[in-house]
């Protein structure tokens, strides 16, 4: 984050995202020291100062919490020595979700953004691009690799949207997803479209395909 915010000053980050990993009084004081805003699920047996003046686990503030609700307490609470408002959601499946944060409008859909970003590491590795499985080792190159795989991904994001178009209109399988997100689908057609050099059912060529990510 340091040499993050040698790049990108404190005030002009939107919000941080940050999961369950990411805990620790440092960790929180430090965010809190650079005024970063941040979105930051905390686990359920965290202990947040209550009104009482004691210690009482995270979980306990949203015992209450039912089904596809989300509850917020407009009041700060002392988290990892820290002042914050916490707010929690309970998942359709029954998961409860509690997010601690310095702005607490918006803060648990603030925060469910985030599956758009476990969504695209998702790409890179093992569903795409299989980042993990390189045997690179020169550091130099290795710096290189994630922006070359970011500038793929969205060049086949943008071929599944150019020939399948939105994602709402993808037939979806018996578990109420698309049997492929539209990212795979323009994989499959690019590594298809190089393999083959363009089956013959299929009339599309690589330089269509250039087009295509030229005209973004």
């Amino acid at each position: 984050m340091e040499k993050v915010l040698t790049l990108i000053p404190a005030e002009k980050i939107d919000g941080l995202l940050a999961d369950r990993e990411f805990i620790g009084h440092d960790w929180f004081k430090w965010l809190d020291e650079q005024n970063i805003l941040c979105r930051l699920r905390i686990k359920g047996d965290v202990k947040v100062l209550g009104n009482c003046g004691r210690n009482i686990k995270a979980e306990q503030f949203f015992w209450n919490v039912k089904l596809n609700q989300t509850v917020t307490w407009y009041s700060k609470r002392r988290v990892a020595d820290v002042d914050l408002y916490i707010a929690a959601r309970r998942t359709i499946k029954g998961l409860l979700i509690v997010v601690a944060t310095k702005k607490p409008e918006t803060m648990i859909g603030d925060y469910y953004k985030r599956w758009s970003i476990e969504t695209l590491f998702g790409c890179l590795k093992s569903r795409g691009f299989d980042f993990e499985s390189t045997h690179m080792t020169d550091l130099e190159r290795m710096d290189k690799l994630p922006g070359i795989l970011s500038l793929s991904f969205s060049w086949c994001l943008i071929i599944g949207h150019w020939h399948y178009g939105d994602a709402k209109v993808l037939p979806l399988n018996k578990h109420w997803r698309p049997e492929k997100s539209l990212f795979r689908l323009g994989l499959d057609m690019l590594r298809r479209v190089l393999k083959n050099n363009c089956s013959k059912n299929d009339q599309i060529s690589f330089l269509t395909l250039l087009q295509v990510l030229s005209r973004t």
